[in-house]
């Protein structure tokens, strides 16, 4: 929210939609048929856990938040999830960095329980996902899809008074 404008005849208020959430009444103002409210999706305050888990969901960032918490919000691992092969995507869309982790090891006593970055998206592999490629290649479509939603969501506009 703290990015949030509203825009009123092409130009932005100096309004802030967090203070007026907080009841401030200088920020609480009547929106109006034509204005524009941008409020810009939040994937930079938050982690998604994906694919082989049983509840795929959008968790929110926490600082020092590890890979098995956000598995486990995301329900844990479903049956079919690839222990040794789950995938931390990090950094711009575009042009990802993607880095491989395994629970297995974790379990072991083997690897470390990865910390997350802020818009971080976990991918739990399916068992038989070969490499990067492959496991890019699946959550494409994934990836695709959630870009638009924060674009198709990202603009309210007033059509009443």
């Amino acid at each position: 929210l703290t990015a949030a404008q509203l825009v009123r005849d092409g130009r932005p208020l100096p309004v802030s939609l967090e203070r007026a959430m907080f009841g401030d009444p200088r920020h609480n103002i009547r929106v109006r048929s034509g204005d524009h409210l941008y409020v810009p999706a939040a994937r930079g305050r938050t982690i998604t856990v994906i694919g082989e888990v049983r509840a795929p969901r959008i968790v929110p960032y926490g600082y020092g938040i590890r890979l098995t918490q956000a598995i486990a919000l995301a329900g844990g691992l479903g049956p079919d999830a690839h222990r040794k092969d789950i995938r931390v995507v990090r950094g711009d869309l575009a042009a990802p960095r993607v880095y491989q982790t395994s629970i297995r090891a974790l379990v072991d006593g083997e690897g470390p329980d990865v910390e997350l970055a802020p818009g971080d998206i976990v991918y739990v592999t399916r068992t038989g996902v070969a490499n990067v490629r492959d496991a890019l290649a699946s959550i494409a479509p994934i990836l695709s899809a959630a870009q638009a939603v924060g674009i198709t969501f990202g603009f309210y506009y007033a059509t009443r008074p």
